[in-house]
């Protein structure tokens, strides 16, 4: 009778917790596997061998614990950041064998930040033990994994089974798909070391000499590694052991120059929102080009001798259970919260100017006002920066909302200017300097309650009644605005979760 198989995923640094799990199945007729059994072979890539572990496997456990030492801010909560690539590997299990079957373990004591398109997964909590037996500590989390574990049992496999990929044997091979997905889509989001081969010259994906050919290009971002990012120190320098630092900084520090260059370049002959390129400080494990229709994925994590471009591409399509959602919100986390904007692009925003509304929709003798939802699961005031092109702040606030609601600007009729304030978390994370402009505003179309969609870049957006708790608001003077004008526009007491 064939054994029901288990694989844990974890980092190096994780591997006694992963041991450890394994150790609590070791009187069970079950096979557990560990990444580091010796399964992947010697001359294979990683990312291939991990695709096949996916289908030979019937479940999957992952241990995500606070070993990056690379601390985010969601919420205004310091939190800790799983690395990157194990947040891969859970995605591509997740993405072939399903939420049922994927379990994460996370400590309780550092609550790390887990990936909005992979908290379904079951996860288990654990304390770290003062005597550091973790088998002990993790003996019930277990326990509960093996009751649901005996009665799934293995997964049916069909012949039929087939991987929701497409592989590419390079990023060559697969450019041409690449360019003219690009070509098409409204939103291409880049995240690369140096991020030449995808963008700022003439033989890269995206080149300055094609643009005209982007046109449903809408917004361009760009995150590259950033000189200031720990893992220079350490885990780049083993992947390139025959550089220096020195080397790996200057190298790094020319290609940012470069593709700034390009990004102003590109700026001035495209209309874009929202758009630009910024560093972050995350650990890189793999790189990705971001279409409207699919993500392009290749890894970094494999003999330094192999030149990135040589790896395989792997690309995802954007469908329910694959990898390309995960992505999608990686990327906005490091863009909201683990990045900085390029020196060219600081140069040129001297002092930022965002403009928003307060949207009110009367409905059922009840008034309601339009929220957006964050990557993190709180609630911000549609809002967004203003265009060069742009008359006024009032022009660019009925844009964000339309943008940012779905509402059509014909659909919403500005009243007035309501306040402006310059202190906003994300710019003061960010050091830079911005001015926020607010208008009260009110829905005119002829639905009672339209139903509300959001931009790529936030999860929601739905419609809240002033007389119930609004949610959790991540801006301290979105609060405030709030507050006041409803006081003083409908004579509305607002009640605001303040967590």
């Amino acid at each position: 009778m064939t054994k029901t198989r288990i694989f844990i995923g974890s980092s190096a640094e994780s591997l006694k917790i992963a041991k450890a799990i394994k150790a609590n199945f070791q009187f069970d007729n079950l096979e557990v596997r560990i990444w580091s059994d010796d399964l992947f072979r010697p001359g294979e890539y990683t990312l291939d061998e991990l695709l096949k572990f996916t289908k030979s496997f019937d479940f999957a456990i992952f241990v995500w614990a606070d070993d990056d030492n690379i601390e985010i801010v969601s919420r205004k909560i310091q939190q800790t950041q799983p690395r990157d690539n194990v947040i891969l590997e859970a995605g591509m299990f997740y993405s072939s064998l399903g939420r049922d079957r994927v379990f994460l373990f996370a400590p309780n004591d550092n609550n790390p930040k887990i990936p909005s398109d992979l908290l379904g997964l079951s996860t288990i909590r654990y304390n770290t033990p003062s005597d550091n037996n973790y088998v002990a500590e993790l003996e019930i989390g277990v326990s509960k994994i093996k009751k649901i574990i005996f009665e799934r049992g293995p997964l049916q496999k069909t012949k039929q089974d087939s991987l929701p990929i497409k592989i590419y044997h390079s990023l060559e091979d697969a450019k041409k798909t690449i360019i003219e997905k690009c070509f098409n889509s409204e939103e291409i989001k880049i995240l690369s070391n140096k991020g030449l081969e995808f963008f700022g010259s003439d033989n890269s994906i995206i080149s300055n000499a094609d643009i005209n050919k982007f046109k449903n290009l809408k917004q361009l971002k760009i995150l590259l590694l950033s000189t200031k990012s720990s893992w220079l120190n350490r885990g780049f320098m083993a992947l390139r052991k025959y550089e220096t630092i020195e080397d790996v900084m200057n190298e790094l520090n020319s290609t940012h120059k470069i593709l700034e260059i390009g990004m102003l370049k590109f700026l001035k002959g495209k209309y874009l929102l929202n758009s630009g390129i910024k560093h972050h400080f995350g650990e890189p494990f793999f790189r990705f080009i971001l279409t409207d229709y699919s993500v392009f994925v290749s890894t970094y994590a494999e003999n330094p001798t192999t030149q990135v471009r040589d790896l395989p591409v792997y690309e995802f399509n954007k469908e329910f259970g694959s990898l390309y959602g995960s992505l999608r919100k990686h990327f906005n986390d490091l863009w909201k919260n683990n990045s900085e904007y390029g020196e060219t692009y600081k140069e040129i925003k001297d002092v930022e100017i965002s403009a928003g509304g307060i949207l009110i929709l009367n409905s059922d003798g009840e008034k309601h006002i339009a929220l957006v939802e964050r990557e993190d699961g709180s609630w911000v005031l549609p809002k967004g920066h203003k265009n060069t092109n742009e008359i006024d702040t009032e022009q660019t606030a009925i844009r964000e909302v339309s943008e940012e609601t779905g509402i059509p600007t014909n659909e919403i009729n500005s009243i007035k200017k309501i306040d402006s304030y310059t202190f906003d978390e994300t710019a003061n994370y960010h050091k830079s300097s911005k001015i926020n402009y607010f208008y009260l505003m009110e829905y005119i179309g002829a639905e009672s309650l339209p139903v509300l969609k959001t931009d790529p870049d936030h999860k929601s957006a739905k419609w809240w009644k002033l007389s119930d708790e609004l949610p959790f608001l991540f801006y301290s003077y979105q609060k405030i605005v709030i507050t006041e004008i409803m006081k003083n526009a409908y004579n509305i007491d607002v009640k605001i979760n303040y967590r």
